[in-house]
């Protein structure tokens, strides 16, 4: 099994994979991946530190709406994983379409915790509203994603020989 990670700032990243001597398949790099492993394939911005809160209709299940009390979504959203604290238990959601600044619907991806007001957030980095990175590399066992349009000098590192995890991983800033 043979891998190649394709890279754009403009779209999401691809695989391009070679399973036998005249076999390929592509797709989105996330395209296997389903609740928490999906939820780990990304890196988040830094924890809400502002007083919007965001609220889930639901726990769980598809279409479910996620309010803010602030102007904080886009329509370019769609794509985005939130995931929002509730008491220790950090659920996921990717937002499937756009209402307004301050609603969004979406697909939970882990369940939250519960359907109340947490200004506990984090919004994935890599979106077409935050961008894709535009370069990559493997360094040391772990795959290195490289700037976006909203973090032009960051560096993203997997998990060590766990290509596909980034949720808690190291991040390099360069200065």
């Amino acid at each position: 099994l043979d891998v190649l990670y394709l890279v754009h700032p403009n779209h999401k990243p691809q695989l391009l994979i070679r399973t036998a001597t005249d076999t390929f398949s592509i797709g989105d790099f996330d395209s296997a991946l389903s609740g928490q492993a999906l939820v780990n394939a990304y890196p988040y911005l830094n924890q809400n530190s502002t007083a919007v809160t965001i609220t889930p209709s639901a726990t769980s299940g598809s279409g479910i709406t996620l309010t803010a009390t602030g102007a904080i979504f886009n329509s370019k959203h769609i794509g985005a994983i939130f995931k929002i604290n509730h008491g220790g238990t950090i659920g996921a959601a990717r937002v499937t379409a756009y209402t307004d600044s301050t609603h969004v619907s979406a697909n939970v991806l882990v369940a939250f915790g519960a359907a109340t007001a947490k200004a506990e957030w984090w919004e994935s980095a890599w979106s077409d509203y935050r961008g894709w990175p535009r370069s990559c590399c493997i360094f040391e066992q772990s795959l290195v994603m490289s700037g976006t349009y909203h973090q032009p000098d960051t560096n993203w590192l997997s998990s060590t020989a766990s290509y596909q995890y980034f949720s808690v991983v190291g991040l390099l800033v360069d200065d």
